[in-house]
């Protein structure tokens, strides 16, 4: 489900890990993308090949292979959209190979688990859940207020019924938090 933190999960990863590699890449929104400026973006970064106009990028994807395998490489694919963007980019990605000399990963997100599984081991897999109630009432709470404590018994009601509405999405609990930051006088 979109809202529900995958590119925010990504980024937080991509961001704590990647300075323990040699290249990395982020890309983000894939499936709003044209998927060659995508592999011209994996190119230049990964394998520091800036192609001109007239070159195909097709031509360099054993190179961006090559890239990954010999050096140490993080690569996020966010929200890739459809198979065909997956295919498209031709990672190294093979969920029935177990190379455990490759120090490179590629971490992939996506909406629907079956444009992954035939390219992602099962156990490699992660689904996101809504928050539970607690966890909610944080999150609102800290872009209502930028932070988790200190509302008035006043608005209490209101905003657990806001938290109810949002059913856990963590999307529709930071923008309607923001939305009602320094709003101190509601009106029910």
């Amino acid at each position: 489900m979109g809202g529900i933190g995958k590119t925010t999960l990504s980024k937080t990863i991509y961001h704590l890990f990647h300075n323990q590699y040699e290249k990395t890449n982020f890309l983000e929104d894939v499936k709003s993308k044209d998927i060659n400026d995508v592999k011209k973006k994996l190119l230049q970064d990964l394998c520091d090949r800036k192609l001109h106009k007239h070159e195909d990028v097709d031509e360099y994807l054993d190179e961006i292979k090559r890239c990954m395998i010999s050096k140490k490489v993080l690569v996020v694919v966010d929200d890739v959209g459809m198979i065909k963007n997956l295919e498209a980019l031709q990672l190294p990605i093979d969920k029935h190979a177990i190379n455990v000399d490759c120090k490179s990963k590629v971490l992939v997100n996506c909406q629907n688990w079956q444009i992954l599984k035939n390219h992602v081991r099962e156990t490699a897999k992660v689904d996101m859940a809504f928050l539970e109630q607690e966890q909610a009432k944080e999150l609102f709470m800290f872009h209502a207020f930028k932070h988790a404590n200190g509302v008035t018994k006043d608005f209490d009601n209101i905003f657990m019924e806001i938290i109810k509405a949002c059913e856990g999405s963590p999307l529709s609990l930071e923008i309607l938090g923001c939305y009602l930051h320094g709003i101190y006088d509601l009106e029910i």
